[in-house]
This record gives structure tokens, sequence and C-alpha cells, in this order.
């Protein structure tokens, strides 16, 4: 069996070591991956030493049955295994596994470097056609893509869209080469992406002053300095694990936290059940979190490191940063400037506003239906995958393996990582990534022993 992972970041190099470990009988395996973050995936690409990781350097492993695999690479001593460390450092940990599985892998390993834009059912497999108009067949396919590029900020004139002063990705090649240190930027986003592009304008001597705007005005929770001891899950808590009801949910949740010393173990304590408790929620309670909820939990359960956390208020105090619980109605470019109207939470009318820059900071996209990302575009409009309720990725069968537009399993093509939030919500981080990788390499090499067993009396014939 020939199997593809298209995607060369963590979920597809986290796949690739399971797929080692578990000796899957697999004829060649293709990873495919864009030349500018081949290995290292595009949160791990940067080379800029300011940005942290937000997981302890002791739980970054590659595989769930060797958390501390990271720490032990570095060989940290005990007092710094706990460190949020560079993410750069993570990106040269990734690219040093892959040249290993190179020499461990029981099967051949291609390292392709490209960009796949179509792919096309065979019925006998996949073809798989890159931008540089290569061509490649694989019998099943991996996608692992990460998340999707940002879509534009709706309702912006095409003006402003292809002007400099407006960034839609704030991390593509150059798109800050532009930026005056002395331009006043508005942010639209407060979570961890917003707080990674303003270290970027910190390291770069940025001096204008900068805004951040969300629906909520909420900035990333801080992790404490050292480990707490783990919180156990109360009954109550337990109950709602297995039979969610989303208001009870919230109260038992809010109760929890306040009873403990510190509420971070308590959340700590519920993520390995958090996509049981997505699961057993509706439609339309999914939809109410989505609405009401999602923010709070965020910047919660994804937390910044206590020195960034530190740095944050720093900005605020000396009047860098300000953050404003607001939305943007309107955005315009005038005389070079961006002026815009924004409406504050709970306010009747919006006001005026006018910056320099216009940036786009809102986090993780997995609206599989409407990206412009050209691959999972040309699935989506050809009907063969199809996309979750709330723009939360691709649909699936309850696993890894993708539905098509008539919502029957798309043969041979499975998702690893983000798009697939959805079925399990939290798919975005470490540990929930490499739990997942190792399920579903032990689904592929399942298939992989019975796609041997059926073709061995073939051969034996011929």
């Amino acid at each position: 069996m020939h199997l593809a992972i298209v995607g060369a970041g963590f979920s597809g190099i986290a796949l690739l070591h399971q797929l080692i470990e578990q000796r899957a009988p697999l004829s060649r395996l293709s990873l495919i991956g864009t030349p500018a973050d081949f290995g290292r995936g595009r949160a791990y690409a940067s080379a800029n030493d300011v940005h942290l990781l937000n997981v302890r350097a002791a739980d970054m492993g590659l595989s769930p049955d060797a958390a501390g695999d990271f720490a032990d690479w570095l060989e940290l001593g005990a007092s710094n295994r706990d460190a949020f460390l560079p993410r750069s450092l993570f990106g040269d940990y990734l690219q040093q596994r892959i040249q290993e599985a190179a020499v461990r892998a029981p099967f051949a390993i291609e390292r392709i470097r490209g960009t796949a834009v179509t792919l096309t059912p065979t019925g006998a497999g996949y073809r798989i056609a890159l931008a540089d108009e290569r061509r490649l067949h694989a019998d099943r396919v991996v996608l692992a893509l990460g998340s999707l590029p940002p879509q534009p900020l709706p309702g912006l004139p095409a003006a402003l869209r292809r002007s400099t002063a407006y960034v839609e990705d704030p991390w593509s090649p150059h798109a800050l080469d532009s930026l005056s240190p002395e331009a006043e930027v508005l942010i639209v986003g407060t979570g961890l992406t917003c707080f990674d592009l303003l270290q970027t304008l910190n390291a770069r001597g940025h001096r204008g002053r900068v805004r951040a705007i969300s629906r909520h005005g909420l900035l990333p929770q801080p992790q404490t300095l050292r480990r707490a001891a783990p919180a156990v899950l109360s009954d109550a808590l337990q109950a709602q694990v297995h039979q969610p009801v989303l208001r009870e949910l919230l109260r038992t949740l809010r109760a929890a936290c306040a009873e403990a010393s510190d509420w971070r173990p308590v959340l700590d304590a519920l993520r390995p059940h958090l996509s049981r408790l997505w699961r057993g929620l509706g439609q339309g309670e999914r939809a109410r979190f989505m609405r009401h909820l999602r923010s709070y939990w965020e910047v919660h359960r994804h937390r910044l490191p206590l020195q960034s956390h530190t740095l944050l208020q720093e900005w605020q105090r000396s009047g860098w940063l300000s953050v404003d619980a607001a939305r943007l109605e309107t955005a315009e470019l005038k005389s070079g400037r961006v002026h815009v109207r924004l409406r504050a939470r709970g306010a009747e009318a919006s006001v005026p506003h006018v910056c320099d820059v216009l940036i786009r900071a809102t986090g993780l996209d997995t609206d599989v239906a409407n990206t412009p990302e050209p691959l999972v575009r040309q699935l989506h409009d050809d009907g063969w995958l199809s996309a979750a309720p709330l723009g939360l990725g691709f649909k699936c069968d309850g696993g890894f393996g993708l539905l098509n537009r008539l919502n029957r399993h798309a043969e041979g093509l499975y998702a690893l990582g983000p798009l697939l939030r959805g079925e399990y919500w939290e798919m975005t981080a470490v540990p929930e990534l490499r739990a997942a990788a190792k399920a579903l390499a032990t689904e592929l090499t399942a298939a992989a022993h019975e796609e041997s067993s059926r073709l061995r009396p073939l051969l034996h014939a011929i």
C-alpha cells in the first residue's frame, strides 16, 4: 500500500512516527509539504526566538508514549523540563525526527517539497497534482493540513484588500516588510495569534500605538510558573462528561473552579474527556457554545506562559497597547490611511477610528466551505468531502475517515488535525494531536495488513 500524507507539520510527522513504530506494512510513504515550512509546520517555522511554546517542554514529545522526548532530546535537567521554550527549537526537533525516520522506517519514504492543489479519485486510489505540475498516485491519502489560510475580513473594499494598509495573513513571507515603526496599528483578534503578532512588532522595534479588538476583548490567561498538582474531577463533572447539558456543565465547572485553590488543574483534568463531552452535545448546544462561550473557553484553555502574560500587562500599562471589546463594522482606505467604524460591545452606535494598518489575527481558520486554499476548495466543490457544521472543518465518519457530499465514506481518504474540530473539538494542541496520530496509524496499519493478506494469494498465483 502506498500512503500519501499531505502536510509535513506536526500532525503529519507524528503520524509518520507512529506508522514506523507500529511497523506498518507499507510499500511506500510520500510526505508532501510546502517548501517554506517542510518538516516544521507553520506553527514552528518561525526563526524568531521570542515566540514561545505554550506547553511545557516535558509535555511536547512526538509520541503519547514518550511525552518527555523533546525535553530528552534537548538534554534538559529537571529544573528546566517544565520551561516554555522557543517554538523554533521544537521545529528543529521535528526536522531531526524526520531525518531519523528515513533510516528507521521499514518502508520507503519519499519527502516531497511541493504544494498539493488537486486530489482526484481514480477508482484505485487518488491522483495528487502539485502546483509545479508533478503528479503522483497513492492508494490512500491523509490530509494533515493544519489550519487553513485566513479568509478576508468581511466587507472590506477591494482597494483596501489590495493595499499594504491591510494584512490578511501576518505570517506570510514579507507581510510586515512595509510596516513603518511609527504606524498606528489596529489588530482584529485578541487571542494567541494576536500575542504572537505583538511580540513580532515589539521585536521589530515598533513604536506606533497598537489597538486590538475582539467581540469580547478577552486576552489569554497565564500559565503558572511551576506545574500545579493535578486535580481530580468531581462526581458532578464526571456525570456531565457522560451526559452533558451545556448550562449545567457550565454551572458545575464554575463551582469546581471556585472551590479549587487554582482553576487551571480543574480544566486540565477535564481535558482528556473533552472529545467525548463535545460529542455528547447536540448541534443546537454546540452552536450556543460557539456563539456565547467559545471566546471564554479559548482564553482559559489555551494559556500563555507567565512571562508572556507579564509582557502583555506591561504593554498595556505603558500605553503602547490597548484592548477593547468591539467589532469592526466598516473599513475603507482614504488618503493612504484606514478609516474604520467600531461598535463597542453593548453599544447602540459605532464610532470612527483611524489607523495606518489593519491586521487580521483571528486565529485558526477551519471553514472548508469558503476557504481559498486550492486543495480543500477543489475537494469540497467537487463533492469528494463535505463541511462539518459551524465551520469546524471536515465532516467525518466518527473517526478519521472523511465523508463526501452524499454523506458516504470517501474510501481511502482521511484527515488529522484542526480540520477535525467538528468531531473532536480539541484537536489543535500537541497532546491531542499525537494521540490522534497513534489511533489513525493503528487504523492504517490494520488496513495495510488486510490489503497485504488479500494480495498475497494473487502474488503466489502469479
